[in-house]
């Protein structure tokens, strides 16, 4: 699934969750009322701006990303392990990688 600008807009319409898109340098920030795929229309309260879609540099949405798993979703082999019965003791880090030219067999 690709997660794209359109994308945001559309679940933040959904959601009625705030957000701000980058427009020509300006942060421009509020609900989003209309999205039709040409244009959007952002409701700051006491204003309201509509913007080309395909002029949108950047959105921000002040929600939680929704395709990033939570950490301590899965880490734990056992089901009674969680992420912070590890969080206080050292982990061990990726060793370094080798090119595989590098290998001699």
């Amino acid at each position: 699934m690709i997660y794209t600008m359109g994308m945001a807009l559309s679940r933040a319409l959904d959601n009625h969750t705030e957000v701000e898109v980058l427009v020509d340098g300006q942060w421009l920030t509020g609900m989003v009322v209309v999205n039709d795929g040409y244009g959007v229309v952002l409701d700051g309260g006491h204003q309201h701006a509509i913007i080309k879609v395909e002029n949108i540099s950047a959105v921000r949405i002040m929600t939680a990303s929704p395709m990033r798993p939570r950490i301590t979703e899965g880490y734990a082999e056992s089901g009674s392990e969680t992420f912070d019965d590890y969080s206080d003791s050292a982990m061990p880090m990726p060793g370094p990688r080798i090119a595989a030219e590098s290998l001699v067999y």
